[in-house]
């Protein structure tokens, strides 16, 4: 299976803004699938998204993603489901890429700039993230501090000041055995089956990347586990 090359944080010289182009609808997984089937990646190519005014951990900020051709190792990519050329991001999803964008610097451990896909793009080559999400680029990175927020954030297990949480342990056992999430971790498209003796808890259904063989993982209050689904 593919991988990622590894970003070393010292060399980060930006966060990346980005939208998808597709419906504010997409879901990460379907972003997912198409980055990996269609483009050729090893994963989702963004680090950190925000889909309807909430903020997901997509990849690991220690990994080299591909969200800027050739230039990868330089950058952390952030990206607004939706295509912003003709859509207008909703309040929700500017203030939810105000935190993430602040969450991003706290990890780094220092400030970077915002900057647009097209500016570190050849001229020409993109208009993301869209005329309409560019020219409020100013309320994402000014004023306040945005990681005073940290705590409304779904992340995974990145530094020290951002708690890890079920969802993204879950995410991160899939990876490492070989899977990958085919739902989200509240089940609410109804793709996830209960897990008999575990009601409630947070569930992610996971296919192998290499066949179809499915896995549902779970988090029994203490630690990943895994049933094979039938």
């Amino acid at each position: 299976m593919a991988q990622f090359g590894s970003l070393d944080p010292a060399s980060v010289q930006a966060v990346v803004l980005h939208h998808t182009a597709a419906a504010e609808s997409v879901t990460w997984e379907s972003v997912a699938s198409y980055h990996v089937q269609s483009r050729g990646f090893a994963g989702i190519g963004y680090h950190v998204g925000v889909r309807n005014g909430e903020i997901a951990y997509l990849g690991d900020l220690d990994e080299a993603r591909a969200h800027v051709a050739n230039l990868n190792h330089l950058y952390l990519g952030l990206v607004l489901a939706g295509n912003y050329e003709t859509a207008t991001p909703s309040e929700a999803d500017m203030k939810a890429l105000k935190v993430a964008y602040g969450a991003m610097q706290e990890w780094l451990g220092r400030s970077v700039p915002l900057r647009a896909h097209r500016d570190v793009a050849p001229p020409g080559y993109t208009v993301c993230p869209g005329k309409n999400l560019y020219a409020r680029m100013g309320a994402i990175s000014g004023g306040g501090d945005a990681s005073l927020d940290l705590a409304l954030l779904k992340w995974a297990d990145v530094g020290q000041s951002i708690q890890p949480n079920e969802a993204a342990a879950l995410y991160k056992a899939m990876r490492q055995d070989g899977y990958w999430p085919l739902s989200d971790e509240s089940g609410t498209r109804g793709q996830v089956p209960v897990v008999e003796g575990f009601p409630g808890i947070v569930a992610q259904l996971g296919r192998e990347w290499s066949g179809t063989g499915e896995r549902v993982y779970f988090w029994d209050g203490r630690r990943v586990r895994w049933v094979t689904r039938r």
